[in-house]
């Protein structure tokens, strides 16, 4: 599980590192030079346990140097992907998005994606926003950006929370103006907040001044109330 982020404008979106690594923001990532081959369903090949064969592939993959040790190690992580490992689907989607040992193409970045989401990785879930944000895969689709984040909000992942805060905040132009709500976005950025993140506090009390008293108490009251979701 890798790194990326799109943004669009100046506004900067939020992908983590994987596993306990702290959030990080980095720069926008342009969308990659596509190439015609089209997305293809990935399917099952073999009967072999799915862990077993991403911990081979994880690590055939973090020593290879040269081409054909790369192109080894693609094989082997797209063994245990089609076996099932949602942890090599998504690790497949990020060998394609950025043209690591493959031909760069975000159709079948996005297609692993998928099928990483599916076997309930919370992170493709956040990935998925971030292409739909950025037209990575497919058009821009920021009401699919909203489903994606907020299905991984949901289930704890803050990136998405920061993210979702930033679909809905009305001093952006991500939704069109009749979707943007201060309150949602002001209680997002606070649910980030509350988990440590400094930059949904941050956005947070730079929203509170558009909120009445009585917005800020119902969304303090819903973020007391909140727990986390499974996928």
């Amino acid at each position: 599980i890798i790194v990326a982020l799109a943004a669009i404008s100046v506004t900067v979106w939020r992908l983590s590192q994987p596993g306990p690594s702290e959030p990080m923001v980095m720069e926008p990532l342009s969308a990659p030079a596509e190439t015609t081959v089209a997305a293809t369903p990935p399917t099952a090949t073999t009967t072999a346990d799915p862990d077993a064969l991403y911990l081979e592939a994880k690590t055939v993959l973090a020593t290879a140097v040269m081409p054909e040790e790369m192109r080894r190690a693609v094989d082997s992580m797209r063994r245990a992907a089609e076996a099932g490992s949602a942890l090599a689907q998504y690790e497949m989607g990020d060998l394609y998005l950025n043209g690591d040992g493959v031909e760069r193409n975000s159709l079948r970045a996005r297609a692993w994606f998928e099928d990483a989401a599916q076997a309930g990785h919370v992170q493709a879930y956040h990935r998925l926003g971030l292409l739909d944000v950025n037209s990575i895969g497919g058009a821009s689709n920021p009401v699919g950006a909203l489903d994606h984040f907020t299905r991984a909000a949901n289930a704890g992942f803050v990136d998405s929370m920061v993210n979702l805060g930033t679909l809905y905040d009305p001093t952006n132009t991500y939704l069109p103006q009749d979707m943007t709500d201060a309150v949602e976005a002001y209680f997002w950025y606070r649910l980030a907040a509350a988990r440590g993140d400094r930059d949904g506090a941050n956005r947070a009390e730079a929203l509170a001044p558009q909120l009445t008293d009585g917005d800020v108490a119902r969304a303090e009251t819903r973020l007391a109330n909140w727990r986390e979701q499974s996928l």
